[in-house]
């Protein structure tokens, strides 16, 4: 519908005819058809349909001519505009039955009744009506322009083709068998309205432009899976069997008591694979594998030797540990390829490597997925975002070109509306405080008074103060409420809420009803205020209460008017998003189709046993699960995962949560599990077609567009700034003329006076200390040159650290001077941070390395304070120049040497200090500054710093904004009963039932502690009957009965809590005192260790048993008497237990906040109510859970219904909206698309406070909420974050140093690097002194098909081994082991053929063979092919491993691939171009994750698991916290890392766990205790508290995703952007190859030299083939003839003496091909490609200089072997006029060419001739003839 709208209005838009035009169109109308050219036999009919002219076939379906009047009136109707509109509201109608239909209800009843019975047939006679129509007046295939083929497939109308086609086949009474899968095509039809719109027509042809482009990428991507493919199923093949038995070997067993035998071999419990990384350890069985397992260990034996056929028992027969390892395995290519893709998408990676790890090797597969990471996802992803950005960029150049060729600037009109749109938004200011000096808009005294007030300063001023008052009072807002607090602020809104309400009646009379309505601003707050009164007269929050958080809207406009850059910012982002809302268009009509397709395959299909890992499928194609029937339908989905197709929303947000990537591969394991394995090819296509192609568009145009906006903004801005400054000095003259009196006040507005006249008391004291600073660290005389004060420039002492500092060595083979100071600084770093990488907690801090470490931590601690005390004295402190606190770096260092220092004293005297030890991490940021590369990164991210800044504001604003809407409407609302026992809930057993329950009659410290048990239980005859059973049964001996009275009266959970977090003391023999040393601590040894436990232990045990005990008990002990109705207050209660002794003022408090509770109480104490007992009762016990909220928490409705049957009311979820802090750190989780399903998931499912949730209760509002929140947070602002860096990396780009080179001068220095760094051209020379046989070998092996065959081998090789399967196939098919017998000959015979090849290589190359990189890479391979085949035949040594992994190594073969493939090869050198830069970038990351991870084992080593901190992802260790680290850098589940890190010591009691005290976790004294409890193989600490706050967890893993995954993986995308953008010229190597390919035609005998007059000609042959002008003119022309005259000035040789005449060296030549290639028509740059070196910084110079005199030596010993004994030449230019000049200043020095006598080369003969002299290039010879014809040869003639 909204495409609907869109074409509409653009048509109308199109149709408004000016008024010159109306004329000449009313006297012309268009005729509805005519028939303008009948045409011949070669051409077709001209037609005119309604003004467009059109050729049509003569005659169409061989029946319709087209002078008749039939085929006429057809054309004329089809061409009718509202044909095309009536189809497309038939098309839009079809669009919304099919999302209305519900695949839930019977498909003949209600709306689906209507639609199947009627709309759709009706629908079907309409499109089938269009189809004919259309037939019928174009055509159907056989003409051009017909229906199918409009210019080429009409693929619109194909589409409408198959669909009515499938239409009517569904429509046949006979269901016709294989076409069911054409109702798929239904759901395309919407495509239909795209073509409607032009911009939408737009985004369509880019999409399809970017597709045949990301062809390479794909190539490419193939390549990588493949290559990694091979490798997972060559080593890991049969991994995903190997599990833990109970028993070592399988036994003979009978099946259910028959005589039937078969094979029993139980599992054991283990949940873990075995053979690798884990073996059993936990459940001690055994780890074994399938039959023919790779490893030979891991195969069962059999007693008797074989299976003999039996099959495996019930229970033992071999499956894999985890279901969805039935479709990703390495098994076979098609699972291993199915786990690469699912790895490049970053989904799921981490449980995979896992995996590997437990059941194959830790260090492979680390090793396999760091590598396979990178390459797939970070690269590939990466480039394929290039590719879509240039082909955007690319297709809006030539929609520009096409829509206005005559424009000199290419703006198209859309681009003219959209800066005309621009520009009216900049006109239009929407603050309510501007347009001060407008006309008011009544004369009137109120409307002045109100004008002065309102345009006042300080009164907006004021209303600004109170908006943020006012969120802060929302943001005060928390769950359980503190109702002492809720009178305050209930206050304090009432306060802010008269405020706004006078705010606004000023406003509007200051500005005027109709404009305070009309400006966005005041009427948008004008209507939160008539919303909030409102509400207010209604007495209860009602559902608008967040609303008010929108007024932080205007303090976001108010500072855009007070920061330029934020307004700029912000109005950019506005604008770009405004300008994509046809892409917003596109992208949901594409999720829109998506979700009907994949209804079409999945409805109704996502039923299984267990839904969360999709293990069996039951009763696919029902409605709902089985069992279920009379339940409400909320509670029959039991049997379907959350994410399932069953219904048009969850089906839509099914896939946007795909497209966004999370979990999307959970959905593709259950749709294979459904439907069969070939459907994962719908869900790859939905990760390719959306997040690789659309969603990388939308990256690309938002970059694009906020550049475009933020440009314009900021001209418009700085325009507007110096109108502003011109109006002001206007304002300020007239203000010095005008003398108070000379006009009446009255006659005039009242303008308000300037806000900066008088500055703020805190801009003045800024400013003052401002002044302070610099005249302290600016100042002339002392203490400035003074260090320390006292010591000057010329004192020894400084003078001698000054030299410390500077002292430089010369490195003898690259020749640079390096300082020593620096580099030993450099070294002591590295080693110290190799210390803090090694050391750990958990190490045994008495072993003699970990001493060692420890030690040597001082001793570098003390060499980095010497070395800040030298640059102290050596520097000075803040004065001069070079002061050491004015360079960061040098605050970064001190900070870290304060800290060394702090520790150094805290281990003898201040152990509080302790903490501060982790600071020491930050050691390893100390290389960055020692690193000009480093330096470079870093810089790039502190420059985007201000700009993200502005960012980060505007952000965390709307993530406040969302917040608090969150925390007023979900707070306290994701928590439910975990149903650990069979609970009954008010939905089962009525609103009112309230468990009968059996309390202790008595308790003291006598008797042990105990709460109360239900009395009967609850039973659930069937679905529509349930009731509590047994509660006639009395009560146990020494428990009396108690029930609640109503079920609003809380009962309560009575719980010992640690000490510090309450104010009451409770009795020790209820909680006892904390403990207080590690002998105290239970141990984590499991049931094998047999160990003695101490007193001290005991006590620990019964401590934790007594902290993790949770009581029910009554709040207050009161009971109403269900006989008289009276209260009686009992002994027993959680108030009386834990807080015997309450002050009366507490209780005083706690009556007050009882009356205002909204949560207890409220049915009972309801109004008319309040003097009955139900309600007494309540508020006593209400009364009582206050007095003792320490320890009794109370409970109500569902959630005390829970309590008191035995299960547990706990979170849903780790995350939660219960106060502003975790909705905010919720909401940030989210924006990276870490768990959002989730949170939407319980979102949807919330019921009111304490009542159990209920699925999809809400499910539309918070699944579309949510929803939009993962657009705008993820895709669109953190999408702008990649802009911000990447736009901010490529100005840096533009700043470099490298930039004072020319673009001409940066190709010349890139193209002779290439060549004189390149060391092999041809593999061997001097051809003419070979053997005729050794020749023909090398003409062979060098010849093209030679080298496509060998290629072809390696590709059949590859293929073959892609082929492994396991388990083998059926023996039926391949008898024995015949397959892999197949595959083994295939690799003998490939064996053979390599080995050949490197044989006949060798003996033609000889040694020359070695220096060729391939040639040694296949040399290894064939060897050790060679080695692993002898050693398998002649010995009995396995192994089998050793040559799976030589055999890998032959798929890097391919990679010669690239010589032959452009694209590939073009995508190549994108990455070897960025490599040095992500080289860079790659550092800085390790660096953090160095940084990261020796904080985290400082922190986090101790920890406690949980469900994601366990035997994998964890900070024992280094390495451990590094691969954690690299994970959590992908986004893998670092929030759920986080939030098992976030649980204090409380919560764990509340959980019924414990852990450990981080005070007590005593590793220097207690090691020895701590092993022996296996607390340090079992870590099971809490994590250290800041001031008793559990904060490290959130500072930690916040820190980390802001920097690493926003900014630094940020930065790898610029990197790869521009390296592709550099790499999409022809690079220097490709212009090497192709002078190597022109060179090997004129030197057949490979020299490597050619005759002088040769050479010239090889200069033009390749100079033309590299820019493909390659012609016929200049060959068989030689010497200066060849040259272009234009190019003869340019030409500079270096020629040698040889009996055959001159010669020119192949470097020579290809250095003059690439200087012309360089230089093109501009050869007036001559002079600064000769001078390029001047220009180049002095180390990229002396690299160069290096270089070349390597490439000179070589050539001169080259030269030197050529017989007889040759001599270089000078060439100097023909003296002849109008010949251009030749010249050459040789290889040796003056000295040499003078003894050896000068040469020139006449431009005519090209023979040198001894005794002319030489000159410089004059101006006229730079100078280009106007046409460039080469001078025709004259006739040779002998030289001398």
């Amino acid at each position: 519908m909204l495409s609907f709208y869109i074409w509409t209005q653009e048509r109308g838009s199109e149709n408004k005819v000016q008024p010159e035009e109306i004329q000449v169109l009313t006297k012309e109308k268009p005729k509805a058809f005519e028939l303008l050219d009948i045409g011949d036999e070669n051409t077709q009919p001209t037609v005119s349909v309604r003004g467009r002219e059109i050729q049509v076939c003569r005659t169409s379906c061989f029946i319709f001519p087209i002078d008749g009047y039939i085929r006429q009136q057809v054309l004329s109707f089809v061409g009718w505009v509202w044909f095309d509109r009536f189809i497309l509201s038939l098309i839009c109608l079809n669009s919304i039955c099919l999302a209305i239909y519900d695949y839930r209800s019977d498909e003949h009843a209600g709306f689906n009744g209507l639609y199947n019975d009627y709309l759709d047939r009706v629908l079907t006679v309409a499109f089938t009506l269009e189809f004919l129509f259309k037939v019928v007046a174009w055509g159907f295939v056989l003409n051009k322009n017909s229906y199918l083929r409009d210019d080429g497939p009409n693929y619109w109308n194909l589409l409408d083709f198959v669909v009515v086609v499938a239409a009517l086949i569904d429509l046949l009474p006979v269901e016709l068998p294989g076409f069911g899968w054409l109702r798929v095509f239904r759901a395309l039809r919407p495509l239909r309205s795209l073509n409607a719109v032009p911009q939408m027509k737009v985004l369509v042809k880019t999409v399809i432009s970017s597709v045949p482009r990301l062809a390479n990428v794909t190539a490419v991507a193939g390549f990588l899976f493949l290559v990694f493919g091979i490798i997972g199923v060559t080593l890991m093949s049969g991994i995903f069997y190997h599990r833990c038995h109970a028993d070592p070997a399988p036994v003979l067993s009978f099946i259910n008591g028959t005589t039937d035998q078969c094979w029993s071999w139980p599992y054991a419990e283990d949940d873990r694979l075995c053979s690798g990384n884990y073996n059993c350890e936990a459940s001690g069985g055994y780890c074994r594998g399938l039959d023919d397992d790779p490893t030979e260990e891991l195969r069962p034996a059999y007693p008797g030797g074989s299976r003999n056929g039996l099959p495996w028992c019930p229970g033992s027969e071999r499956t894999r540990l985890f279901p969805e390892t039935d479709f990703i395995h390495f098994d076979n290519i098609g699972g291993a390829l199915l786990i690469v893709f699912q790895c490049t998408t970053l989904e799921g990676w981490t449980d995979i490597m896992y995996m590997v790890q437990d059941g194959y090797s830790f260090w492979v597969a680390t090793i396999y997925f760091f590598l396979m990471i990178p390459l797939t996802s970070f690269f590939i992803l990466n480039v394929a975002l290039a590719v879509v950005d240039e082909a955007r960029a690319d297709f809006d150049e030539e929609e520009e070109g096409e829509d206005n060729p005559d424009d000199p600037e290419g703006e198209d009109a859309g681009s003219k509306k959209f800066d005309d749109a621009l520009m009216a938004s900049m006109d239009m200011d929407m603050d309510e405080d501007a347009e001060t000096d407008e006309e008011p808009w009544l004369y009137c005294g109120l409307v002045m008074v109100c004008r002065k007030i309102a345009f006042n300063e300080k009164f907006m001023n004021i209303i600004m103060i109170c908006i943020i008052g006012n969120v802060i009072t929302m943001c005060m807002e928390r769950f359980p409420p503190a109702v002492e607090e809720q009178a305050v602020l209930s206050l304090l809104e009432r306060i802010f809420l008269i405020v706004f309400c006078i705010e606004m009646f000023v406003l509007v009379m200051a500005m005027g009803p109709v404009k305070y309505a009309t400006n966005p601003v005041t009427g948008f707050d004008g209507a939160i205020v008539f919303v909030s009164v409102a509400q207010e007269g209604m007495g209860s929050s009602g559902p608008f209460t967040a609303l008010r958080t929108l007024r932080l809207f205007r303090v976001l406009n108010k500072l855009a008017n007070r920061w330029p850059s934020f307004k700029v910012l912000l109005k950019a982002m506005v604008l770009t998003a405004i300008s994509l809302n046809y892409w917003l268009v596109l992208f949901a009509l594409v999720l829109y189709i998506s979700t009907l397709m994949c209804q079409t395959f999945f409805a109704r299909e996502f039923h299984f046993e267990d839904p969360d890992s999709f293990n069996k499928v039951s009763n696919p194609g029902e409605f709902w699960c089985p069992g279920t029937e009379g339940l409400d339908w909320h509670f029959r989905q039991d049997c379907i995962p959350r994410a399932n197709f069953d219904t048009f929303l969850w089906a839509f947000v099914t896939i946007f949560q795909i497209m966004s990537g999370e979990n999307w591969n959970t959905v593709m394991y259950a749709g294979m599990r459904a439907k069969g394995w070939p459907f994962a090819f719908i869900f790859a296509l939905l990760i390719l077609f959306g997040q690789t192609l659309f969603l990388s568009l939308f990256l690309s145009m938002l970059m694009a567009k906020f550049d475009k906006v933020q440009d314009s903004l900021d001209a418009i801005e700085q325009e507007h700034a110096e109108m502003a400054k011109m109006k002001k000095q206007k304002t300020a003259s007239k203000n010095s003329l005008y003398e108070p009196g000379d006009e009446d006040e009255g006659d005039r507005p009242a303008t308000p006076p300037e806000p900066t006249s008088k500055p703020s008391a805190l801009v003045a004291s800024y400013q003052e200390v401002k002044r302070f600073y610099k005249s302290i660290t600016e100042r002339e005389t002392w203490p400035t040159g003074y260090a320390w004060f006292i010591l000057h420039t010329d004192n020894p002492v400084r003078r001698g650290a000054q030299w410390l500092l500077d002292v430089e060595v010369e490195l003898p083979k690259i020749g640079e001077k390096v300082k020593v100071f620096d580099n030993v600084i450099l070294l002591c770093i590295l080693i110290s941070s190799v210390c803090m990488a090694v050391d750990s907690p958990l190490q045994d801090p008495t072993l003699v390395g970990i001493e060692l470490i420890r030690g040597a931590d001082q001793v570098f601690a003390i060499i980095f304070i010497i070395e800040m005390s030298v640059k102290l004295i050596a520097l000075g402190l803040i004065w001069g120049e070079d002061a050491y606190l004015k360079s960061g770096w040098n605050i970064l260092d001190s900070m870290v040497v304060a800290v060394s220092i702090v520790d150094m004293a805290s281990e003898t005297s201040v152990p509080g200090l302790k903490t501060l030890r982790i600071m020491r991490a930050f050691r390893p940021l100390r290389v960055i500054s020692r690193n000009e590369n480093l330096k470079v990164v870093v810089q790039t991210i502190f420059a985007s710093l201000p700009h993200l800044l502005t960012l980060v504001i505007v952000a965390l604003l709307f993530l406040l904004i969302f917040a608090l809407f969150g925390l007023s409407y979900l707070n306290g609302r994701f928590n439910a009963c975990d149903m650990e026992t069979d609970v009954g809930l008010r939905s089962q057993l009525g609103l009112a039932f309230t468990t009968p329950l059996c309390i202790p009659e008595n308790l003291s410290s006598a008797d042990p502690v105990s709460g109360g048990y239900q009395r009967g239980h609850f039973e659930l005859t069937n679905n529509t009957h349930s009731a509590w059973v047994g509660n006639e049964t009395n009560c146990t001996s020494g428990y009396r009965e108690f029930r609640r009275p109503t079920a609003d009266t809380p009962i309560c959970i009575g719980r010992c809590m640690p000490e510090g977090t309450y104010e009451t003391v409770p009795p020790s023999w209820v909680c006892p005192q904390a403990l207080t040393s590690a002998d105290q601590l239970p141990a984590m040894c499991g049931p094998d260790v047999v160990r003695t436990k101490s007193a001290a232990e005991l006590e620990g045990e019964d401590y934790i048993a007594a902290m993790t005990r949770t009581l029910v008990l009554p709040c207050g002990g009161s009971q109403v008497d269900q006989l008289t109705g009276e209260v009686s207050i009992q002994p027993v209660s959680c108030e009386a237990l834990f807080c015997p002794d309450v002050s009366s003022a507490k209780r005083t408090q706690c009556e007050d906040n009882c009356e205002k509770d909204p949560f207890f109480c409220t049915v009972a104490c309801r109004s008319g109510n309040k003097a009955s007992a139900e309600c007494q009762s309540c508020f006593h016990e209400c009364v009582s859970a206050c007095t003792c909220s320490d320890f009794c928490e109370p409970l109500t409705k569902d959630a005390a219904l829970c309590l008191e049957q035995g299960s547990r009311w706990a979170p849903v979820i780790q995350q939660n909206f219960d106060n502003i802090g975790t909705a905010m750190l919720t909401l940030f989780e989210i924006s990276t698309t870490e768990g959002w399903v989730d949170v939407m998931y319980a979102a949807a499912d919330i019921q009111e406070h304490y009542e159990q949730p209920k699925r999809e209760a809400q499910e539309t509002l918070w699944s579309l909420g949510f929803t939009l929140y993962i657009f705008f947070s993820n895709m669109f602002i953190i999408n702008l974050a990649v802009g911000v860096i990447v736009d901010q990396f490529m100005a840096m780009k533009t700043t470099d140093k490298s930039e004072a080179l020319s673009a001409m001068q940066k190709d010349w220095v890139l193209s002779i690097t290439s060549l004189y760094s390149r060391s092999v051209f041809v593999s061997l020379q001097d051809l003419h002194e070979l053997s005729t046989l050794r020749r023909k070998i090398y003409s062979l092996v060098s010849s093209t098909p030679f080298e496509h065959g060998i290629m072809g081998a390696i590709v059949c090789n590859t293929a073959f081994m892609a082929l492994k399967i396991f388990p083998a196939p059926d023996q039926n098919l391949y008898p024995g082991d015949g397959w892999d017998l197949f595959l083994e000959v295939l690799n003998y015979v490939f064996a053979t053929i390599f080995t050949i090849e490197c044989l006949l290589k060798l003996f033609a190359l000889r040694l020359n063979y070695f220096r060729d990189s391939w040639n040694l890479f296949d040399f290894c391979c064939v060897v050790a092919t060679l080695a692993g085949i002898l050693i398998s035949a002649l010995s009995s040594v396995n192994i089998a491993a050793i040559t799976s992994v030589i055999r890998i190594f032959r798929i890097a073969r391919l990679f010669r691939l690239l010589r032959f493939l452009k694209g590939l090869n073009k995508i190549f050198m994108a990455l070897l171009i960025s490599l040095p830069k992500l080289i860079n970038v790659l550092l800085i990351l390790i660096l953090l994750l160095i940084l990261y991870s020796i904080l985290g084992v400082s922190l986090f080593s101790t920890a406690k698991t949980g469900d994601t901190l366990n035997e994998h992802g964890n900070f024992r260790d280094f390495r451990a916290a590094f691969i954690t680290l690299f994970r959590a850098s992908t986004g893998e589940a670092w929030n759920e890392i986080m939030h098992d890190m976030w649980k204090s010591e409380a919560d764990f009691y509340r959980a019924g766990d414990w852990c450990a005290p981080d005070t007590i976790y005593d590793f220097e004294n207690k090691y020895e205790v701590l092993k022996d409890k296996c607390l340090i193989d079992i870590p099971n600490g809490c994590v250290q508290t800041i001031f008793g706050h559990n904060i490290w967890p959130v500072i930690f893993w916040v820190s980390y995703t802001l920097l690493i995954s926003f900014m630094v993986m940020n930065l790898l995308i610029a990197v790869i952007l521009e390296g592709y953008e550099d790499g999409k010229d022809s690079p220097a190597s490709e212009v090497v190859e192709i002078c190597v390919k022109v060179w090997l035609r004129y030197d057949s005998d490979q020299r490597m030299s050619l005759p002088m007059g040769t050479s010239l000609v090889f200069i033009n042959e390749a100079l033309q083939e590299i820019e493909g002008d390659r012609s016929e003119d200049n060959k068989g022309a030689e010497g200066p003839a060849a040259i272009p005259m234009k190019y003869v000035a340019a030409l500079d040789v270096k020629v040698f003496k040889a009996p055959d005449g001159d010669r020119v060296h192949f470097i020579s030549a290809v250095r003059q091909v690439m200087r012309y290639h360089c230089l093109g028509d501009d050869l007036a740059s001559l002079e600064l490609l000769d001078q390029v070196k001047d220009h180049m910084e002095k180390k990229d110079a002396a690299k160069l200089s290096r270089l070349e005199e390597k490439a000179m030596v070589r050539v001169e010993k080259e030269v030197s072997k050529q017989p007889p004994r040759t001599s270089p030449a000078s060439v100097a230019p023909a003296p002849e006029p109008g010949a251009a000049g030749l010249y050459d200043e040789g290889f040796r020095d003056q000295k040499e060419q003078a003894d050896l006598g000068e040469h020139t080369v006449h431009s005519e003969t090209g023979v040198t001739e001894p005794g002319m002299s030489s000159r410089e290039p004059q101006a006229q010879d730079l100078e280009p003839d106007e046409d460039s014809t080469p001078v025709s040869p004259s006739p040779p003639r002998k030289a001398g």
